[in-house]
């Protein structure tokens, strides 16, 4: 393209209405764009999968997202986001889309089935087996995990530390990442976020749930436990800038995306129930050892995000929780209303 412009520019030797038609400004860019801006979010109507599908439309990209509803698939035509009704356990439900893709973002989980991670599976060898015989790039499936993959740390956790966590869903997980991370179809990269806040809050909304009124809240586990957070606005961000990098410098690759923040279970418990009002007892219990959520989840947890700052330029840009209370309890109640 380049050379026909500096030929057409420079010759002489046609008359001005010979003159081929020159490309019209960006051609080049728009081409390229058209075939690399193109995602498949999945779970694009959940906490984590919508705010994705926003800020990847928001950069313009062509987004796609998975949902299971008409009334699901509505909400996501107002936010500019073309709706794939379907099953993540049904690859025949969205296969089709699938070669239209460069980027798949896999946000879903259902922890109630027997294997949490099967879906996820058909869904990958679903895109494995879209490939075309020549591509310009390999195809990006960027996976969701967590920090809980690491078992419980005094210390901030990197992307190379031991993943310790036994319970048998955390163990599946371990098992799927390896999986993405080492396939030879597409380039795999996993991110492990820590608890997200913002918006609806979703985990984070239930601190601000206990009732002003009662004598007394009871708070299960490890008082001092602590975890990372990230705020769902800045944790989209990580998956844009992975989803724009530079192919080589993500495939294969895992990135902890948490911010500075990781206030003990405690001081989350009583900040935000002073700031609620509430002006009674908190109870502390033990985990109980048959919950399975507790089972994974009542220990410390601290991620160095060093490695997405590095390779990114990723960084938090909210304030943390419990620096904003008045902004993030408004919000919560404004979507629970």
């Amino acid at each position: 393209v380049y050379k026909q412009i500096r030929n057409t520019r420079t010759s002489k030797t046609h008359p001005k209405s010979e003159l081929p038609v020159q490309p019209q400004p960006h051609t080049l860019h728009t081409l390229l764009h058209s075939q690399m801006a193109r995602v498949l979010v999945t779970g694009a109507s959940g906490y984590i999968g919508s705010q994705i599908a926003v800020s990847l439309r928001s950069a313009g990209f062509k987004v796609y997202g998975l949902v299971r509803s008409e009334e699901k698939a509505l909400a996501l035509h107002k936010q500019e986001i073309l709706p794939i009704i379907g099953d993540l356990d049904k690859p025949e439900t969205y296969e089709s889309i699938l070669s239209d893709v460069s980027v798949v973002i896999d946000t879903a989980m259902d922890f109630s089935k027997e294997d949490p991670y099967s879906p996820n599976r058909k869904l990958l060898k679903a895109l494995e087996s879209s490939i075309s015989t020549v591509v310009l790039e390999r195809k990006r499936y960027i996976y969701t995990s967590g920090l809980l993959v690491y078992g419980g740390s005094e210390q901030p956790v990197t992307e190379g530390s031991p993943l310790l966590n036994t319970n048998p869903k955390m163990l599946g997980r371990i098992s799927y990442e390896r999986e993405v991370l080492a396939s030879k179809e597409i380039a795999g990269v996993v991110v492990r976020p820590g608890f997200v806040y913002g918006g609806s809050g979703s985990f984070s909304a239930s601190f601000f749930a206990n009732d002003s009124s009662k004598e007394s809240i009871t708070i299960l586990g490890d008082r001092n436990r602590r975890w990372s957070w990230v705020h769902n606005v800045d944790l989209a961000d990580a998956y844009l800038r992975i989803a724009q990098a530079p192919v080589r410098s993500v495939q294969g690759e895992v990135f902890n995306i948490g911010g500075p923040s990781a206030p003990t279970w405690d001081e989350l418990t009583r900040k935000i129930a002073a700031f609620s009002g509430f002006k009674g007892d908190i109870k502390y219990e033990a985990a109980d050892p048959a919950d399975w959520v507790c089972s994974f989840a009542d220990f410390t947890v601290i991620v160095n995000p060093q490695k997405a700052a590095n390779v990114l330029g990723w960084s938090a840009r909210h304030l943390p929780l419990l620096d904003d209370l008045e902004a993030y309890a408004a919000a919560i109640k404004a979507h629970k209303n």
